[in-house]
């Protein structure tokens, strides 16, 4: 049988040479001599390389055989009709549609999701929403609920009474709970942090990095700078998950003299993650992911602007080789081991499932979001688009049973992408995000294609560190 060639991505970075199948996820280092001849071979293929790119044992690219014979090059087989379902595996519940902040990139609208009036989540829309989930998911899974907004926080009540009463629901039917919560910071208080630390799996404080980074993106609602409030109870947060200054940095101290405390944050260990958002005002993000760590948070997300590409901030495709340089400065820092970047963090050892895989995210389909008045959406992305509304808890006014899983989405996988199906990182990302392809105008099945570059400039940063750690 011939090789499937047509996925081969051949790239070099941090020093090494590499080939990835995009068919397969395997990843091999080549040496500079194989990386040429590797180049040669697939140039005079043609850029339509296709399946039958040489039979194993054959006249060919160096390692042909030995890297077919490990699993590599198989051809992609992609579903027929919808992507298959078993139940809901997770529910945002969006319990704030307010904010304290005015954050200028914010898709909700500063929290109030496209103009609505304000409102919070009440505790027996939770409940509901929880009993909601029970009902759709499948025997013996483990599943989770993530706290959302606006600001979860200002709905404090509603998010300790979920966490009481989904527990308690759910050990009744000996089925696995956890919770996450995204919170700006500001409304961190020593008692509240204390029950986060306790109750959620993982907790994701918003921080943009670099003060005046921070407060140009990130007002308070009435133009007052942020950034202390919010790293104030970034913190908080942190030193009640006893995981401040694991990283070094500012609060490496405090953190050394507490039982258990250790000199770096072991893959996987840590709960609290400091995410921060850059766009065209700080392309030299990576200088906001080193003052965050320097501050003493080991675990730092710094992820693209979304959307608004013709206001001044956002990303533009000249911006580009800019952002590749922050993310090889990310590189260098996060190989020496001490400090996690999210978008570095692959998972070679366990395959992801066939959905995750082939659309990026279960939105519509294992996944769904709940607003404050109990409708429903495919993800909190999507909350108070009239033409996405599934239906409600209630059951009316679209009658009892929201449609779930959604048909236009169990049918958006890879293979119906056009621009995915000859893409080498196309079962990394999924397809991309659904709700973007649709706010870029392209429409569900089309994927922003600035989007896309994004996406392959970090993978290859990622990988490239797979590869260094697996040396």
């Amino acid at each position: 049988m011939a090789a499937d060639l047509s996925l081969v991505h051949l790239f070099q970075m941090a020093g090494q040479f590499l080939l990835l199948d995009g068919a397969t996820g395997g990843l091999a280092r080549l040496t500079r001599d194989e990386y040429r001849d590797w180049e040669g071979w697939l140039g005079r293929q043609g850029t339509d390389r296709g399946p039958a790119g040489a039979a194993p044992g054959t006249l060919g690219p160096p390692r042909l055989s030995e890297l077919t014979d490990q699993g590599f090059f198989r051809t992609l087989d992609y579903p027929e009709g919808l992507l298959p379902s078993s139940g809901l595996h997770s529910l945002c519940l969006n319990v704030s549609h307010a904010c304290e902040l005015a954050c200028r990139y914010c898709f909700a609208g500063q929290g109030a999701y496209g103009g609505r009036e304000r409102s919070l989540m009440d505790p027996g829309t939770a409940r509901r929403a929880v009993d909601f989930l029970l009902s759709r998911c499948s025997p013996r899974r483990t599943l989770s609920i993530d706290f959302f907004g606006g600001e979860p926080l200002l709905a404090w009540e509603t998010v300790v009474e979920t966490v009481r009463y989904g527990r308690s629901l759910a050990a009744s039917c000996g089925i696995g709970l956890e919770f996450t919560l995204t919170t700006n910071g500001v409304g961190v208080t020593p008692e509240r942090a204390g029950f986060l630390a306790r109750e959620m799996s993982t907790i994701i404080v918003s921080l943009d990095g670099r003060p005046d980074v921070h407060n140009r993106m990130r007002p308070a609602a009435g133009g007052a700078p942020s950034y202390e409030r919010a790293l104030a109870g970034a913190v908080m947060l942190a030193e009640a998950c006893g995981e401040y200054g694991l990283a070094g940095g500012r609060g490496a101290g405090p953190a050394a003299t507490r039982p258990g405390a250790a000199a770096t944050m072991p893959a996987g260990s840590g709960r609290l993650w400091v995410r921060g958002t850059f766009t065209r005002y700080n392309l030299d993000f990576w200088r906001d992911a080193e003052h965050l760590w320097n501050l003493g948070f080991g675990q730092v997300s710094i992820e693209p602007v979304t959307g608004a590409a013709d206001a001044a901030w956002g990303i533009r495709e000249a911006d580009l080789p800019c952002i590749r340089s922050s993310y090889l400065r990310l590189l260098d820092v996060v190989s020496s081991g001490r400090r996690r970047f999210y978008h570095f963090e692959l998972s070679f050892d366990r395959p992801a499932c066939a959905v995750k895989r082939l659309t990026g995210c279960g939105a519509g389909i294992s996944y769904a979001c709940v607003s404050p008045s109990g409708s429903i959406y495919p993800c909190h992305q999507f909350d108070g688009m009239a033409a996405f509304r599934l239906g409600s808890l209630d059951g009316t006014p679209d009658g009892p049973e929201p449609a779930i899983p959604d048909a236009r989405f169990a049918r958006l996988h890879v293979g119906v992408k056009t621009p995915c199906r000859s893409c080498w990182a196309q079962l990394y990302c999924g397809g991309g995000c659904h709700y973007r392809a649709l706010e870029e105008g392209g429409g569900l099945a089309n994927p922003d294609p600035l989007a896309c570059r994004l996406l392959r400039i970090r993978l290859e940063a990622a990988l490239a560190l797979a590869a260094l750690k697996s040396t």
